[in-house]
């Protein structure tokens, strides 16, 4: 009989708790994970905390607490300010909920005690999210101190827009916490200990991390993580063939075996129970070959030249590149192949390292390749006046100097004997009359090209040969002394003076028979300037009413 009654009571008690933990299942309450830093004091109290220099840490502790140190506060001069470390500031999201909670044992408290949660930076203000401690004996506040005794107190914040200006749902706003006392003087001697702040009532989940992809042989960890802190049970659950080193902590390894294909995926779920809830979630691990980022060959090019780099020895080919360059350095295309760059101006040798990121899959590789630009060499003037032409009396020449190099802002002269009239000096391709000579002749034409502070020079051979024409020239004045008395000096480099006996019209002609002045003469003496023609050998002809003659005359 005791027997079955012991046997129906331990079922009827089983009946009742899973009535009890059915009846309550929506009614637990999870909070995030901790916020704060050494909220416990039991690191040392620089680590989290500012303004805490002047007070110590003290093994008075709360039986419930959760370390075996607390913070002691002593002081005549109230407290101005203990807040969180600038590198322990925390985020706080606009429109979402916060638990603060902590223990306070007052041995002299002469004021209350006000610990705020505030944006990081900001001057303290009378708010909502604040939790205010009254000193023993005062009533009000969000808690009453107990003289010599530890309290427990914990609120609970909505944190709205007006937490900073133009805030919206959803912010993420960088906060710390702010101690202080109401009074700026004032004697306290208290003891602060498990300070928490974490979200408030949350939906539980868990994350088993980001997907990888990994080659086969290698080792891959796993590391899950939750955003509550209450106590979950985890399991890590492996395809076939896959021993992970542990199942029931959030991270775990395995290795990948060796014979394992390329593009294998891999899926692994981590779950988190309690008594009340269960939640899951999955990673995916992928194999693929090895990724392996290639620059290229370093390079040695000149300022101003086309650069072309090179990462098709990359592997795989179809990763994602992206090339990073230092600032003088601008590509075409930072994300392909075969990207190119124009060489930047340089005094001397410059070496500038680029970076080449391969990713796939999200596994990235790197390599640098680095190239040497070289300033350009100085440019140098180069005169080239042509080659060397034989040519006849009376032939139009043309020069030609367009295999010199004058460079931008440089310019060219030609330097031509004074028989020889240019079209333009200064061109390229100038053309001038090959002048009448009275043997074959050789004409020496300089070329002069300047850039700069260069002059370079060339010259070319002009080589003109006389033409025979066919007109009668006199050796003596008998066959026109009834036209003209004297014609002098003869040769000549400028003036010929005639004189005269008859009216007559004299042309003068070269040798080619081209005539060039024609001119009545009256009977006197007469100056002829030759000074605009070329040395050579010209034939006067008089023509009168009563006879004709003609006279060779040389200019020199």
């Amino acid at each position: 009989m005791y027997q079955l009654t012991n046997k129906y009571g331990i079922l009827l008690c089983l009946i009742f708790l899973q009535f009890i933990f059915t009846s309550n299942s929506y009614s637990q309450t999870y909070h995030g994970n901790e916020m704060l830093v050494n909220g416990d004091f039991e690191l040392p109290l620089s680590v989290g905390w500012f303004g805490v220099d002047d007070y110590e840490k003290s093994k008075e502790v709360d039986s419930n607490s959760t370390g075996k140190n607390s913070l002691r506060i002593q002081t005549s001069t109230g407290i101005a300010a203990v807040i969180t470390q600038q590198n322990s500031f925390f985020p706080i999201t606009i429109g979402d909920q916060y638990i603060l909670s902590g223990r306070l044992k007052a041995s002299n408290m002469s004021s209350s005690l006000n610990i705020h949660l505030i944006p990081a930076g900001n001057s303290v203000t009378a708010s909502d999210n604040r939790v205010e401690i009254k000193k023993p004996g005062e009533v009000d506040g969000d808690v009453q101190g107990q003289a010599d005794q530890w309290i427990y107190f914990e609120k609970v914040f909505t944190i709205d827009h007006q937490y900073i200006e133009n805030g919206n749902d959803g912010d993420a706003v960088l906060s710390q916490l702010h101690i202080n006392s109401a009074s700026g003087n004032g004697e306290f001697d208290i003891y602060l200990d498990d300070f928490s702040l974490k979200q408030y009532d949350i939906t539980p989940k868990v994350n088993a991390g980001n997907d990888v992809a990994t080659q086969a042989g290698n080792v891959v960890r796993l590391s899950g993580n939750m955003n509550t802190d209450a106590p979950f049970e985890f399991t890590w659950t492996a395809p076939d063939g896959i021993q992970l080193s542990n199942t029931n902590q959030l991270s775990t390894s395995f290795t990948v075996p060796e014979d394992t294909p390329l593009e294998t995926e891999y899926t692994f779920t981590l779950t988190a129970t309690d008594m009340l809830t269960s939640v899951s979630d999955q990673v995916d691990v992928i194999i693929i070959p090895d990724v392996i980022a290639s620059a290229g060959e370093d390079q040695t090019v000149e300022s101003d030249s086309v650069v072309t780099l090179d990462a098709s020895k990359s592997l795989p080919l179809n990763s994602t590149f992206t090339w990073f360059t230092p600032l003088e350095i601008q590509l075409d295309d930072y994300t392909a192949v075969q990207p190119t760059f124009v060489a930047p101006e340089v005094e001397s040798d410059t070496t500038f390292i680029i970076t080449l990121t391969s990713n796939y899959k999200g596994v990235t590789s790197n390599d640098t390749v680095e190239v040497t630009v070289q300033p350009k060499p100085p440019l140098l003037a180069i005169a080239h006046a042509g080659s060397r032409q034989i040519v006849n009396a009376g032939d139009t020449v043309m020069l030609d100097a367009s295999l010199s190099e004058l460079h931008k802002e440089g310019y060219l002269k030609w330097n031509a004997p004074v028989d020889i009239i240019l079209s333009d000096p200064s061109h390229m391709q100038p053309t001038f009359v090959a002048p009448q000579v009275p043997t074959t002749t050789n004409y020496s034409i300089g070329l002069q090209v300047f850039y700069e502070d260069q002059i370079v020079t060339d010259h070319v051979i002009i080589t003109i040969h006389p033409v025979e024409v066919e007109v009668e020239i006199p050796t003596s004045l008998d066959q026109i002394d009834k036209i003209i008395r004297k014609c002098y000096p003869n040769p000549t480099n400028q003036y010929v003076y005639i004189e005269s006996i008859d009216q007559s019209l004299l042309s003068i002609y070269s040798l080619t028979g081209e005539k060039y002045k024609e001119m009545k003469l009256t009977e006197g003496k007469h100056q002829i300037d030759l000074s605009d023609l070329r040395n050579g050998v010209y034939i006067f002809k008089f023509n009168s009413d009563r006879s004709a003659g003609q006279v060779k005359v040389i200019k020199k």
